[in-house]
């Protein structure tokens, strides 16, 4: 996506925010508040698996050529529209018994390519698909990610004594290892199970934050020849 396209899913993504918030009667600035505590919580970056990110990176260009190679072989040139993948997804539902629990919808200026939401607690799931074509080596990923790790982890959730009151069992945040689990599963149907764009973005995160903002421009052309994209490499 361009800068443009970039700044309008922003908008929309805080206009779905406000409306968010007006449902559930919170303010926006409470909302902030929390994940500002999120990211603070959060901030303290592991060093231990840099040497691994590393190898994997070196991996990528000793034996695939190179990451714009190993991109193509990852996600494949072929394409499919939104509405496949909404097709794709409803059979998924089916084979697990929950079409009737979950609504899907076809979204303009998602920032990522699929996610699940429940609106409100006597309203269905919703799976939001981006209005935008699809690899196809990553359908069925996607729905081993977003349906099969992330939707019956929620629904499963709500059959759990802890539900909607983690804190009173001391139970920590589960997002970090459920979304490993979701990457993992992703990675379940792809032609390749390199973590290289795990691997980049660690990379990135323990560089920048062993560096100040002039350093973090100096490693900006290393990270420029492992992407496609100048931006998205100055954005890591």
């Amino acid at each position: 996506r361009n800068l443009e396209e970039q700044m309008e899913a922003c908008e929309a993504a805080m206009e779905e925010l406000d409306e968010e918030c007006r449902l559930r009667d919170v303010s926006v600035e409470d909302v902030r508040g929390e994940v500002a505590k999120a990211f603070e919580e959060n901030s303290n970056v592991c060093f231990e698996l840099m040497p691994e990110a590393k190898r994997i990176l070196q991996k990528v260009h000793d034996e695939h050529g190179g990451p714009d190679a190993f991109m193509a072989k990852l996600y494949g040139e072929e394409k499919v529209p939104a509405e496949e993948m909404a097709s794709t997804v409803a059979a998924y539902l089916r084979e697990h018994n929950i079409e009737d629990k979950v609504e899907i919808r076809i979204v303009d200026s998602m920032l990522s390519a699929a996610n699940v939401v429940k609106p409100g607690e006597n309203e269905k799931y919703v799976v939001n698909i981006a209005n935008s074509p699809f690899s196809k080596s990553m359908v069925q990923g996607i729905c081993d990610h977003e349906v099969g790790t992330h939707l019956l982890r929620m629904m499963n959730d709500e059959h759990q004594v802890w539900h909607g009151k983690r804190d009173r069992y001391k139970l920590m945040n589960p997002w970090t290892t459920e979304e490993g689990f979701a990457t993992l599963n992703t990675y379940q149907s792809l032609p390749t199970k390199l973590l290289y764009p795990q691997a980049l973005r660690y990379f990135a995160v323990c560089s920048g934050a062993q560096m100040g903002f002039v350093e973090r421009c100096v490693i900006w052309w290393p990270m420029r020849r492992m992407l496609r994209d100048a931006s998205r490499s100055f954005v890591s």
